[in-house]
C-alpha cells in the first residue's frame, strides 16, 4: 500500500535538502549530527516520512537555521517567487545545481567586501554579454 503524504513534508525536506547541500554536508553527517541514520535523511529529505517537532529543532541547530526557516517560502515553488526572480532562474530549480552551489560556498568564503562587489559587477557584465550575444544571434 502506498503511503500519501502531505505536500508540506516534501517541501520541508527539500529546504533540509537545500540547506545540507550549500553547507557541504553529506547525508551521513547530517544523520551522525542528529543521531539518525542517513537513510533516514534521505527519506525527510525525499517527503517520504514526516519530520517531527524534535527533529525539526534538532535539524535545524545541525544545519545552523531557525526552525521557521523551514517554512519561509513554502508554497507552490512557481508562485513562491517574484515574476522576475523566475524569469532569471529560469524554469529549472537553479538553487539545486551543484555549480550554483559551489559558487555560493565559494562567494561565501571572500571576506573582502570590495571583492565580492567586483566579484559581482564581473558576473552581472559576463551574464549580460550573454544576452546580448543571444540576441545578436537571434537577429
Amino acid at each position: 500500500m502506498s503511503r500519501r503524504l502531505h505536500p508540506l513534508n516534501a517541501q520541508v525536506g527539500a529546504k533540509v535538502r537545500e540547506r545540507r547541500l550549500l553547507l557541504g554536508m553529506s547525508q551521513r553527517q547530517l544523520a551522525d549530527a542528529i543521531g539518525l541514520t542517513f537513510q533516514q535523511v534521505q527519506k525527510y529529505e525525499n517527503g517520504t516520512n514526516r519530520i517531527d517537532a524534535a527533529r525539526l529543532a534538532a535539524l535545524s541547530q545541525a544545519l545552523n537555521v531557525p526552525p521557521q526557516w523551514f517554512f519561509a517560502d513554502l508554497q507552490d515553488t512557481a508562485s513562491m517567487r517574484a515574476p522576475e526572480l523566475r524569469a532569471e532562474l529560469g524554469e529549472g530549480d537553479d538553487l539545486a545545481r551543484r555549480e550554483t552551489l559551489t559558487l555560493i560556498r565559494a562567494f561565501n568564503r571572500i571576506r573582502d567586501r570590495e571583492k565580492r562587489e567586483r566579484l559581482i559587477e564581473l558576473v552581472q557584465a559576463i551574464g549580460e554579454d550573454e544576452i546580448a550575444e543571444a540576441e545578436q544571434a537571434a537577429a
